[in-house]
C-alpha cells in the first residue's frame, strides 16, 4: 500500500535537514527516507513560484542621502557587505542567496 506524504511533511524534513548540519545522505539514512524522493521534493517545493507566492520582497532605500554606485550593487548587513557587479546573472544571485538562507 502506498503512503502519501504531504508537502508539508517534505518541508519539515527539508528544514530539519539543513538545520541538522548532516548531509542528505546522512539525514535521510538516520531518518529512514528515500533519498532521491527528498531530492526530487525539495526541488519540486523550492521552485520560485510567480507571482503570488513570491518571497522576494521590494529593497527600499533607508537613507535618503544614499549615493548609487551603478557599477557594483553592495548588500550591508551589520558589519557585514556583499558585492557584486550590476550585470551578474539573477539565476547566479538567486542560487547565491538561496545557498546562504
Amino acid at each position: 500500500m502506498k503512503s502519501t506524504i504531504s508537502n508539508q511533511q517534505w518541508l519539515d524534513w527539508i528544514e530539519k535537514q539543513q538545520k541538522s548540519g548532516l548531509s542528505v545522505a546522512a539525514f535521510c539514512r538516520d531518518n529512514m527516507i528515500n533519498a532521491d524522493k527528498f531530492y526530487y521534493h525539495r526541488g519540486q517545493l523550492n521552485k520560485p513560484s510567480h507571482p503570488e507566492g513570491s518571497a522576494f520582497v521590494r529593497a527600499q532605500r533607508t537613507d535618503p542621502q544614499l549615493t548609487i554606485n551603478k557599477s557594483d550593487l553592495t548588500l550591508t548587513i551589520g558589519r557585514s557587505r556583499l558585492q557584486v557587479p550590476v550585470n551578474v546573472s539573477p539565476q547566479w544571485l538567486a542560487a547565491l542567496m538561496t545557498s546562504l538562507a
